[in-house]
């Protein structure tokens, strides 16, 4: 705006040669040949300088391209936030995992020692001493019953208690050696449970007698290709003079139950 006067002054038009932009000329053509001559001719220039863009439209450009360059990053480091997160996540439920275990496994353990005191305070040494009649005194100087009639382990639990009773306890070589042999003379290839169990929870193994006593897993007592993941102790009379490992559940096996030492 002119300041003399008030009016705007008038803004100046760049000519294509300025402005960057292709100049084209037309001409009338004279020609003595009316029927293919053309009435004019077109000539085109093209400018001296290569258009640029204005300092506007690089400063927008820079921008987007910044801004681009900031979101790729921010990108990255919220997936790396997020993997950390997840792993963090992975780790705490195996650590819970874990702790559920030993929880369950301490409980297992609980539940036997209750079940124990259960047994010694409703122990029937009369109706016991009345089923050993029946029953046969070893070499070691302890009785046993070898029942033919086959079950699961709690099954067989079960017999042996309804009688006064519990499944044998076999703490020692000594023992194994003399309740393998006669079960081998009732029965020379056949499968025999005995009272020790698994009380460990996933992968932890824990084998115990119902008194609680532990019956370690690098034991000699083992045979050496025992599967200690199967949860019950067997005699196998077929097999080597050690303890083998039996499904729980399995209902294909005889069982061998024991006088109680209190009622001797």
């Amino acid at each position: 705006m002119d300041s003399n006067n008030g009016y705007l002054e008038p803004r100046k038009v760049p000519t294509p040669s300025e402005s960057g932009l292709a100049k084209i000329k037309l001409s009338k053509v004279e020609s003595d040949d009316a029927e293919y001559a053309e009435p004019y001719s077109v000539q085109i220039e093209m400018p001296s300088r290569v258009p640029v863009a204005p300092e506007g439209r690089r400063c927008s450009k820079l921008a987007l391209k910044v801004t681009l360059g900031v979101c790729l990053l921010l990108g990255v480091v919220i997936a790396i936030f997020t993997a950390k997160q997840i792993f963090r996540e992975i780790g705490l439920e195996t650590a819970l995992n874990d702790a559920n275990q030993r929880l369950d496994h301490l409980d297992n353990i609980f539940n036997l020692h209750e079940q124990y005191v259960s047994y010694k305070l409703w122990l029937d040494c009369p109706l016991a001493r009345r089923s050993a009649k029946t029953m046969l005194t070893l070499s070691n100087g302890k009785t046993y019953s070898f029942h033919t009639r086959k079950g699961n382990w709690l099954e067989a639990f079960g017999k042996c208690a309804e009688r006064g009773l519990h499944l044998a306890l076999l703490k020692n070589q000594i023992d194994v050696n003399v309740v393998y042999n006669k079960a081998k003379e009732i029965d020379p290839s056949s499968w025999w449970f005995v009272a020790a169990k698994n009380y460990g929870v996933g992968n932890v193994f824990d084998y115990r007698w119902p008194d609680g006593s532990k019956l370690e897993t690098g034991d000699a007592m083992w045979a050496e290709y025992a599967d200690r993941s199967l949860g019950c102790v067997e005699l196998i009379t077929g097999e080597s003079i050690r303890l083998h490992c039996t499904r729980c559940n399995d209902r294909g096996v005889y069982f061998i139950c024991e006088l109680p030492t209190e009622c001797y």
